[in-house]
């Protein structure tokens, strides 16, 4: 059974290199009329994709307009993110083949289905459906306003699948696979979303739950042979939903009594321009703190513990792989795989690590008869043998620390805005 499901997973990854080809042409007419200015606004149309645009409208959706939609988009935004990554790293679809497309931008995962598209279909479209379900902002009475907005909804979707495809990281059969993934991923999300309130209000016990789905979903998160960010991502996005989730359901149960409890539900409320822009600055700046402390506290922890108990783990590996240029476009694919045989079997590219009391150096340069004997005392560098077999530590301390940062920013930070009158 197992050879099987490799077989036919194997004749889909086939057809996906057939079709990403067969999607060259229209890809190179996009980028036929390229200037500076077209790159340009192709790259802003890219980031409104991203889970990096999403994210702080989602802060401010729970600090300006409603907890309970904010908290709803979170979730929809880990379930979209983590189902597009799963299958990237399932189906390891090459990007388009460069040359002759030219990459505009450089990504660090696999190309199907696009994230991009699952984003742009799922989060602006479940907002308009939220909306009208809970009357909010008028749209409901008004069916002329309500149809432009949807027809700018559509205009923008397509906007940043199109941009995705001129900066060269996208075939057009990436698009149509993500427009296919999100479509049920938005349904079910209308579907379950009132039940996903029910829970959070009636069963605390969820807030254990729920982040013990998340782990078990990180540490069975497929990997590729050529390394990818997928994880990452998912473990940010995973980590953030878990901390939207346990502020909501908080404010839910009455443990919040700053002044949006009973707003939680279904209100609007509104403040002034200027509190808006205020709070915008203070919740940044308040996000970011909490952050950066988290992470480097969880930093030294997983460190300390790696060393004590001699666990082989790696370190930093995102910012290496994000170091490298892009690996998963066709005509690069079969050029990295060798490259990466060939280091693997090089005896002079052992990993030295020098550890002291308060940092710990890693080094990839250097020749030591004795390097096995490291890579079983700690911390490594990713490229130093099989990465995906070592305890990546990046993973889990992206996912405490935005979790931590989240449920900041949206259970905590409510008791800032009141001491500063905002």
């Amino acid at each position: 059974m197992k050879e099987i499901l490799k077989e036919k997973l194997k004749s889909f990854q086939n057809r996906c290199v057939e079709q990403v080809r067969a999607g060259t042409p229209f890809a190179l007419l996009l980028q036929k009329r390229r200037t500076r200015l077209v790159d340009f606004i192709g790259h802003v149309c890219a980031n409104c994709g991203r889970e990096t645009f999403y994210l702080p409208m989602f802060f401010y959706l729970a600090w300006v307009i409603q907890p309970r939609m904010s908290a709803l988009a979170s979730f929809l935004l880990g379930f979209s993110l983590t189902v597009g990554n799963i299958l990237k790293n399932l189906f390891q679809s090459p990007r388009p083949p460069s040359p002759p497309i030219q990459i505009l931008s450089k990504e660090f995962d696999w190309g199907f289905p696009s994230t991009h598209s699952i984003n742009s279909i799922t989060i602006p479209f479940y907002c308009f459906y939220y909306i009208h379900e809970h009357q909010l902002f008028d749209l409901h009475t008004n069916p002329m306003k309500s149809f432009l907005v949807f027809i700018l909804l559509v205009m923008w979707s397509t906007i940043i699948m199109l941009s995705r495809i001129y900066l060269g990281v996208h075939s057009l059969f990436d698009i149509i696979g993500g427009i296919i993934v999100a479509i049920p991923i938005l349904i079910i999300t209308i579907i379950v979303d009132d039940t996903v309130v029910y829970l959070a209000k009636y069963h605390e016990s969820t807030c254990i739950i729920l982040p013990i789905i998340f782990i078990i979903i990180l540490y069975f998160h497929p990997t590729s042979q050529i390394p990818t960010v997928s994880i990452y991502t998912t473990s940010v996005i995973l980590g953030t939903t878990t901390g939207f989730y346990i502020s909501f359901s908080r404010i839910l149960r009455g443990y919040h009594p700053i002044f949006w409890l009973e707003d939680a539900l279904g209100c609007t409320y509104y403040v002034s321009f200027f509190k808006l822009i205020l709070r915008a600055i203070v919740g940044a700046a308040f996000i970011a703190i909490v952050k950066i402390i988290t992470k480097f506290l969880l930093y030294k922890i997983f460190v300390f513990f790696c060393y004590k108990f001699k666990i082989n783990a790696i370190q930093n590996a995102e910012k290496e792989i994000e170091s490298l240029p892009s690996q998963t476009h066709l005509n690069i694919i079969d050029k990295t795989i060798d490259d990466n045989t060939n280091s693997n079997t090089n005896s002079n590219s052992n990993t030295n690590i020098k550890n002291d009391s308060n940092n710990i150096t890693i080094n990839n340069s250097g020749n030591n008869n004795n390097s096995n004997n490291n890579n079983n005392n700690g911390i490594n560098d990713f490229n130093n043998g099989n990465y995906h077999l070592k305890l990546d530590i990046d993973v889990p301390v992206k996912y405490i620390s935005y979790a931590v940062a989240s449920f900041a920013g949206v259970d905590q930070l409510p008791y800032v805005f009141d001491k500063l009158n905002l």
